[in-house]
């Protein structure tokens, strides 16, 4: 009797058990705060391709998210041929992928070949943005119908291909290699700060000190509010680089008072005046490049432009008027060439 049951578990069970085994669908690889050299040398070894996710969430619950759309059939082929890494985009240690990136939204996908050369850039994390990071692992390639709006105002494949640029720029100058063709060619295409510091940077390692002039004067002739907000060190770096006695902490300080006005309770279509005091703490003059406001109803009564010198002050007068009932919040923005180079100011009001 006990032969006839092995019998019949190896010729029956036995093959319907294997079957099943093998028929078991692959778990999506799914990492965490991985860095980019990391993921390079575990795609490397590997012989995958790998998708880094720049978010701006909770990372388990993205990580869920993607898991659960993962595990669909129809992308058995990404699954079995690509990593991911999450990263959150504004943890110190990630901050790089901004600057280099600048997003215009997240969630942002990286897709790269398992060298780290940038293949796509894919927005959002639905599943039809799955479906093109499934796309772009099997041509190896970017999708130029999935299109990624960025601040270049450039096509999907110019994007990458100059992104891709930048990076391996970047890649080059940090393993103390020249990365002057591939930079001079990134800048070419997307002249902002980040690749202006990576010319900047390769030109003072090869010690060419006639072009860091011409670089350096590019890097600080860009003063837009984006710039001066997210590129702040790499100004500060930039200047220590052409002077070895610059020091961050001498350069002047904008002072904003109040940071909070409270308009407190106004009638819809009334107009309420405001002033604000503009103090500079620094030895030097700032420059108030601009002055914004994150909605009409608030206007700025004076220019849009100022100096202020040293240790002195000027007051601007502003105005808001309620378009809407309720409680509302608004903001006023200050550019300057200060250490702090945008300061917000909140507004906030009852309107009846």
């Amino acid at each position: 009797m006990s032969e006839i049951l092995y019998k019949y578990i190896f010729t029956c069970v036995l093959p319907v058990f294997m079957f099943v085994s093998c028929q078991k669908q692959t778990a999506p690889c799914i990492l965490t705060e991985q860095s980019f050299k990391e993921m390079v040398l575990k795609s490397e070894n590997e012989q995958k391709y790998f998708c880094i996710l720049l978010i701006d969430t909770f990372l388990y619950k993205t990580t869920n998210l993607l898991s659960n759309r993962l595990n669909d059939d129809e992308f058995k082929y990404l699954r079995e041929k690509a990593v991911f890494n999450m990263v959150n985009i504004y943890a110190e240690e990630n901050r790089w992928y901004e600057k280099w990136l600048c997003p215009v939204s997240v969630p942002l996908t990286c897709v790269f070949s398992p060298d780290g050369t940038l293949l796509d850039l894919i927005p959002g994390l639905t599943y039809e943005s799955i479906a093109y990071m499934n796309k772009a692992v099997k041509e190896n390639r970017a999708n130029d119908e999935y299109y990624c709006y960025n601040r270049f105002q450039l096509n999907k494949r110019e994007l990458v291909f100059a992104m891709n640029e930048v990076l391996q720029a970047k890649r080059k100058s940090d393993r103390g290699e020249n990365a002057k063709p591939l930079i001079d060619s990134a800048v070419a295409r997307v002249k902002y700060p980040y690749s202006l510091f990576i010319k900047l940077k390769n030109e003072d390692k090869q010690r060419d000190t006639v072009n860091m002039r011409n670089t350096f004067t590019e890097l600080l002739s860009i003063n837009d509010a984006y710039s001066l907000f997210h590129y702040t060190e790499e100004f500060a770096a930039a200047k220590k680089m052409m002077d070895s006695a610059y020091d961050v902490s001498e350069e002047p300080f904008l002072e904003v008072l109040p940071v909070i006005v409270e308009i407190g309770n106004c009638k819809y279509r009334e107009r309420k005046e405001f002033h604000i005091t503009l103090k500079n703490k620094g030895k030097r003059a700032i420059n108030i490049s601009d002055v914004e406001t994150s909605c009409s109803c608030v206007t700025n009564s004076g220019d849009k432009k100022y100096k202020i010198a040293a240790f002195d002050s000027i007051c601007l007068s502003f105005g808001f008027t309620a378009e809407q009932k309720g409680e509302i919040e608004r903001y006023c923005y200050f550019v300057s060439d200060a250490r702090n180079a945008v300061v917000d100011v909140k507004i906030t009001a009852t309107v009846e």
